[in-house]
């Protein structure tokens, strides 16, 4: 039902509502970032809390709402439940990557939703590389699009930008751990029900 690598355009309505949002959050080091602490996650840059452990659990099913329903609007007359995870994240100019920032995610999928209006680019576009099938694919960055692809793959960020959270590579990283989807011809006959599995 998803795409191994999706792109979607416009996620958000008014993305400027969730750029004011991150803005206030509390961003943290991988170093300070105290729930991670005890864990194998490694990350560059800056990022913020899980949304889910910040926001007010109405205010945190809307925003992922939009997201999901971005991904899924192919198949609009679906039933999905799943497990998401956002948070924000962000990349200054200093942030300059190299081979240790290629990593595959523990999640089903992984993706990022750029938010920063304009920046000049100097390298690759600043965007997402990942690598399918030994092939290097770049992302472009542009604002307020939705890249996801498997956690599997082989990823990294390209290149922060800036030098403070308002001119920096600002993006809204979303994991997905677990989907269920449940798609029902309301016509259907009442005929009996097979299990499978792939």
């Amino acid at each position: 039902m998803i795409n191994d690598i999706l792109c979607v355009s416009n996620v958000f309505e008014n993305p400027q509502e969730i750029i004011q949002l991150a803005k206030k959050q509390s961003f943290y080091s991988c170093e300070e970032n105290p729930s991670i602490k005890n864990t194998n996650i490694q990350y560059k840059g800056e990022r913020t809390l899980q949304l889910h452990a910040v926001l007010q659990e109405k205010d945190y099913v809307d925003l992922t709402e939009k997201i999901v329903k971005k991904i899924f609007q192919q198949v609009p007359t679906a039933n999905i439940t799943l497990q998401p995870i956002c948070l924000f994240h962000h990349l200054i100019e200093k942030d300059v990557p190299d081979k240790t920032w290629l990593h595959r995610d523990t999640s089903l999928y992984s993706g990022v939703i750029y938010l920063n209006e304009t920046f000049i680019d100097k390298f690759n576009n600043h965007g997402t590389k990942i690598i399918k099938n030994g092939e290097e694919v770049n992302i472009k960055n542009e604002f307020n699009k939705l890249v996801l692809y498997r956690g599997d793959y082989l990823h990294s960020a390209n290149f922060g930008f800036g030098n403070c959270l308002d001119n920096s590579r600002l993006t809204l990283n979303f994991f997905i751990n677990e989907i269920n989807i449940s798609i029902s011809n309301k016509n259907k006959v009442k005929e009996k029900h097979y299990d499978y599995k792939t």
